[in-house]
């Protein structure tokens, strides 16, 4: 990204911030581009004054963190995201990178002015490290740690046997922390909202600005289209070019929100059914973006990204109903 594009984006899209929002920088590795982040995060806190309370958010993989840039993290106040798949690290991601991540690790958790989470994937081949390493990262000292799993390959029965066992180690674990602290460490089995219908915050609550200035409802867009922005479904969920992006500027802008408008449950499907059709559609919430990552269809669900999320809720149900939920 230019400082053009930087500059512009921010003179867009700050005087339509929420009373609270987030200003979060992504990649590849946004910390490839820190004096980019230094420019955008002093300009806004020059222009906003303390008319709006906005923190800032970044997702790195920890291997850039130089004093420097921790100083910075810490004086502003960021939120951490680091990429850090625990055990599997060496096994699925490059060999000998799980050491510079835990020494990453170790300096943000010993710094109390950010806040840091972890992000792990797991695929087929990895998925039996998960409950280890969910052990793993609490011990480090990170309290908030999150879990994915890869769409690129499909996940046999035996991988997904496997993670329903993993899922409930980590449930046990999970529970025994909650039973001594009262804190949920895994974001997967927290409280969350009333059940409802899912739906894709793109383009209303969230707005991303790509390195090449296009705008979009959500950065996952930027990555699923890249190499087919010509196409013509790229073109509907696109907000076009920053230098010429007016936010009121009527039609063009009211077409593409309703596209992403129809990105929600009721609306998908896997090779079986509707997910309407199915009885925990209410209780289910999967971004199309992440189940459309090999394909070509957004919002055609994998089955075995269902049998995940099915998991996944198995596990969160039984730890919220689990009597460990009450401290003595």
């Amino acid at each position: 990204m230019t400082p053009a594009v930087l500059d512009r984006a921010l003179d867009v899209f700050l005087p339509y911030l929420a009373a609270e929002a987030e200003i979060h920088f992504f990649g590849g590795e946004p910390l490839l581009a820190f004096d980019l982040i230094r420019r955008a995060v002093r300009a806004v806190e020059r222009k906003n004054g303390s008319r709006r309370k906005i923190r800032f958010g970044l997702t790195t993989n920890g291997s850039l963190i130089t004093d420097d840039i921790l100083a910075f993290f810490r004086d502003h106040r960021f939120r951490l995201l680091v990429s850090f798949d625990g055990l599997a690290q060496d096994v699925g991601r490059k060999q000998e990178s799980a050491a510079t991540v835990l020494l990453a690790l170790e300096r943000l958790v010993g710094a109390p002015e950010i806040q840091v989470g972890t992000n792990s994937v797991f695929t087929p081949r990895t998925v039996r490290y998960l409950s280890r390493s969910v052990r793993l990262i609490h011990e480090l000292g990170v309290g908030d740690i999150h879990l994915a799993f890869s769409n690129l390959e499909p996940w046999p029965e035996a991988a997904l046997g496997a993670l329903s066992k993993e899922l409930a180690a980590a449930r046990r674990f999970a529970g025994t922390w909650r039973k001594r602290t009262g804190r949920i460490p895994l974001g997967e089995f927290r409280p969350g909202p009333e059940r409802r219908i899912f739906a894709c915050g793109g383009g209303t609550n969230r707005m991303a600005v790509a390195p090449d200035g296009s705008v979009w409802g959500c950065h996952l867009f930027v990555d699923h289209f890249r190499g087919k922005r010509n196409s013509a479904e790229s073109r509907s969920y696109s907000f076009g070019r920053i230098d010429r992006f007016v936010p009121d500027q009527g039609k063009k802008i009211s077409d593409v929100v309703s596209r992403y408008g129809l990105l929600r449950m009721t609306r998908f499907s896997t090779p079986d059914t509707a997910c309407l059709a199915c009885r925990e559609v209410e209780d289910c919430a999967i971004c199309p973006l992440d189940a459309a990552a090999p394909r070509t269809e957004i919002g055609r669900i994998p089955s075995w990204t269902c049998r995940i999320a099915k998991a996944l809720r198995t596990e969160r149900e039984k730890f919220l109903e689990s009597k460990t939920l009450s401290r003595p």
